[in-house]
């Protein structure tokens, strides 16, 4: 019998299913099982259901929906001819077990498949697509809506104001851009990267184009000025000329930069435009919107993710139809769509406790997305998605926490080695503790603004939402701080952060670490059961390479590849480039002194879609953060043959290495970390500066290199000397704000059980693989006492018994008395 544990659809659209013996994976590329799993929760009401889509011209669907398992009751839901496999009921169902089935039109019923609708599914009952469509005014604008009558208007001396008339203005002294082409300033002669030239030529040419027509759009509904009119209605015309299945096509940012521009321009200026001008922008418009409607309906609802429909296009292709509704026959289907693709799958990256699996540096790309969409159905229907959903609520938890104020990024995702926290990141803040009144927005935004200044008017991100509504949302009271745990964990998308000190970043030490349910997809990297970390906001023991270009060979080879992470491989192989090579956290728990996790990333080397399979059977990393700068990662790892392990640890600055030791440190302003792996087999250790593929740099800024590059990051590796199924790794790494060297000494006993005493900690762990995994833990003052696994043991004479198999369980002492803590913990079985 197989085991099967459904944790349940933690996100709308969304379900993770745990299942060994060879589980299936909880995503593929596209959809492969229904939505909500067979026999589950809903985490919302009304839950949206999902089903593997069929491929081909004119697909619909058919779906029932029913409190009765034959669909014999009379208020049952039944929907045909839909266009996507996706229904969102758009109504709150009743507690109580549901059921439901699919099918293409005219084919037969599938199985029936059921949930549950309990009190604590959480309300999230949108209107129906036709609600909304028809309670969007026939006047316009439609985008750039001013506040309502009884609200304050924007004031013309506001900082954001200044900024967009001043930027505005500069847009007319460089004029219109007359012309379609796009020619790269640099040249390349090796043709992928002379490809990457002109597309880069063509994004930057979209970019100027939405740019220009958006702030001179912006800057006429604040001071009305024919100037603006001209500039905008001039500009969207020239584009309208342009040949729609020329150059700008080829890349879809521009093509729907290109679309957008002029319906911005179409919406913004329609009543003082000549009929002549507004049908020739209305075709133009029309040819893109067409296109991507056509090349999404029937896809893009049912793939795991498409990036560029998510950070900007799917954005673009809404608000384009919203400004043609009633002026071309298309666009009502257009805007439904849109409607019900963001409305179903939003956060596509998320997760209910407010996670982000791509990364710091892309979500800055779907920010505006995630706001626009939402605010512009409130303005029309009422309904508030910022606040009813909980991922609004949340997300500021995982920015307080991944990429806090003066610090750099957690590590995950293309471009987060660069990627500091930026202003994009504080306007966010900004609008979201207006909008949703969390307090800890408040605290990320006067954080950032004491570390790292408080000039937000010329950050664009959201600067006109943060215009419009800024002085009609009051700023909530700077009085409300929310309480900073040690870590925080994002289950839903597979993170977690540990922070010895959030209010001073010079004095923190950061450890991140990711097991998530997508695996190396888009703009994930293959990092599975990776951590990386940070010292007073510095790049400690850190991944390496750089995103070059999507398919560069530097990132192909090395950046996206489990070899850059501070991960293990098997067989010098590392994770598929695929969203099935997927790993979750199953344990957590913490305390004021100690904070710890776990992630099983036993299926993440392998897909049966890339069709490769490198025999992990079993792969467990447990992590624990020690105050005041502890770290302890502790590997279980099985393969099905004979395999060479491999054991990584890398550093953007220089590494020393004492390979009879097997220790190794580093250096960041003000920080010394100093490590030591204990293994259960002989290791052979390397450490060099030079990356396996280099990274070459050739991508165009205004006619300039973007970037050069050099072989100037570290990277330490032990690997096995003899093959040998199962083994075991425990390492320690110090952080400390000296530069004194010190032995991490450790004793391995007859019994196999390791012994390691760092920093005022005494740490155990059976490292023999024939011996039940544990570990265990103890202050030397006696007042924290942890075991990973729940088993007994004994503090100041008294007996504490096991909590069961792979709970893990905390004693702290807190006013003299034990204080003892159960950690959350999910059955890890073996894959077969």
């Amino acid at each position: 019998m197989i085991n099967k544990v459904f944790i349940g659809w933690l996100v709308v659209g969304l379900a993770i299913s745990f299942a060994h013996a060879q589980p299936a994976a909880p995503h593929g590329m596209v959809l492969r099982q229904v939505v909500p799993a067979d026999g589950s929760e809903a985490a919302f009401n009304a839950p949206v259901l999902r089903w593997p889509y069929q491929k081909g011209k004119g697909i619909k669907y058919d779906i029932e929906l029913s409190p009765d398992s034959l669909f014999r009751d009379t208020n049952a839901i039944r929907v045909q001819g839909l266009p996507g496999a996706i229904f969102h009921p758009h109504s709150q169902l009743s507690v109580g077990r549901w059921f439901w089935r699919h099918r293409v039109s005219g084919k037969p019923w599938s199985s029936t498949f059921r949930f549950q609708i309990t009190s604590t599914s959480i309300p999230n009952a949108s209107p129906p697509a036709a609600r909304w469509i028809g309670a969007i005014p026939s006047g316009h604008p439609r985008i750039l809506r001013l506040p309502d009558a009884g609200r304050a208007k924007p004031r013309l001396t506001d900082p954001l104001a200044v900024a967009i008339l001043s930027e505005a203005d500069s847009i007319l002294s460089v004029g219109i851009i007359p012309r379609d082409s796009a020619a790269p300033l640099r040249q390349a002669k090796d043709p992928a990267q002379l490809k990457k030239l002109r597309q880069d030529a063509v994004v930057y040419l979209g970019e100027r184009l939405l740019t220009g027509i958006t702030l001179v759009s912006q800057a006429d509904r604040l001071r009305s000025d024919e100037r603006y009119r001209n500039f905008a209605v001039g500009q969207a015309l020239v584009i309208a000329g342009w040949d729609a299945d020329g150059v700008t096509e080829s890349s879809d940012f521009a093509d729907g930069a290109c679309m957008y521009a002029m319906a911005l321009a179409f919406d913004s200026f329609h009543d003082r435009m000549n009929p002549a001008e507004r049908d020739s922008l209305v075709r133009a418009i029309a040819h893109r919107a067409g296109r991507f409607h056509a090349a999404w309906v029937n896809n893009i609802e049912s793939k795991v993710l498409s990036g560029h429909v998510w950070q900007y296009i799917l954005n673009e292709f809404f608000h384009t139809s919203l400004a043609l509704l009633g002026h071309h026959p298309d666009a009502g289907t257009w805007l439904s769509y849109a409607y019900e693709l963001f409305t179903a799958r939003m956060p596509v990256l998320g997760g209910i406790d407010g996670g982000w699996s791509e990364g710091a540096h892309y979500f800055t790309m779907n920010m505006d997305m995630l706001v626009d969409i939402p605010e512009q159905i409130r303005r029309f229907t009422g309904f508030d998605l910022i606040r009813q959903h909980p991922w609004y609520r949340e997300q500021g938890w995982w920015m307080t926490y991944h990429i806090p104020p003066a610090s750099m990024s957690d590590g995950y995702g293309d471009n987060a080695e660069e990627y500091v926290a930026r202003p994009a990141y504080a306007a966010f803040a900004e609008y979201m503790g207006r909008r949703n009144g969390a307090p800890i927005y408040d605290w990320y935004l006067q954080k950032f603004r004491k570390l790292q200044g408080d000039d937000l008017a010329k950050e664009p991100i959201l600067r006109w939402q943060r215009l419009i509504e800024g002085t009609n949302i009051p700023a909530p009271a700077t009085s409300s701080i929310p309480e900073l745990p040690l870590m925080r964990v994002s289950r839903d998308v597979g993170l977690a952060a540990v922070h010895s000190d959030h209010q001073d970043p010079s004095k923190d030490v950061m450890v991140a670490f990711r097991s998530g349910s997508i695996g190396a997809y888009g703009h994930i990297l293959a990092d599975q059961n990776t951590f990386n970390i940070l010292a007073g906001g510095h790049r400690l023991f850190y991944r390496t390479g750089y995103k070059v270009a999507m398919d560069d060979p530097h990132r192909v080879g090395w950046s996206k590849h489990t070899r850059s992470q501070n991960g293990i491989l098997i067989d010098d192989k590392g994770q598929p480039y695929n969203a099935e090579s997927y790993g979750y956290l199953n344990a957590y728990l913490q305390g004021q002194r100690l904070a710890y996790v776990a992630g099983d990333a036993s299926g993440a080397y392998r897909s049966e879609e890339s069709k490769e399979d490198h025999g992990m059977r079993r792969f467990i990393r447990h992590l624990v953060f020690l105050r005041p700068g502890l770290v302890v990662v502790y590997d279980e790892l099985e393969a099905r043959q004979a395999a060479q392990w491999s054991w990584l640890i890398h550093s953007i600055e220089p590494m020393q290495l004492d390979a009879a030791a097997g220790m190794f440190n580093a250096r960041v302003p003000g920080y010394t970390g100093q490590g030591r792996l204990f293994s259960e087999h002989p290791v052979r250790w390397t450490l060099t500066d030079k990356f396996d593929v280099p990274a070459v740099g050739f991508r165009d800024l205004r006619g300039k290199l973007r970037t050069e590059y050099a072989d100037d990051q570290w990277h330490a590796k032990a690997v096995s000397v003899s093959p040998v199924p199962k083994t075991r790794f425990l390492s320690v790494i110090r952080v400390t704000p000296d530069s004194v060297i010190r032995e991490i000494r450790g004793e391995v006993d007859e019994k196999g059980m390791l012994r390691v005493k760092a920093d005022g900690w005494e740490i155990t762990a059976s490292l023999k693989h024939d011996v039940a995994a544990s570990l265990d833990i103890r202050s030397d003052d006696g007042a924290v006492v942890f075991s990973a696994t729940g088993a007994a043991f004994t503090h100041r004479g008294k007996s504490y018994g096991a909590e069961g198999s792979g709970v893990p369980r905390l004693l702290e002492m807190k006013d003299g008395k034990p204080k003892i803590s159960i950690g959350r913990h999910w059955n890890i079985p073996d894959i077969k």
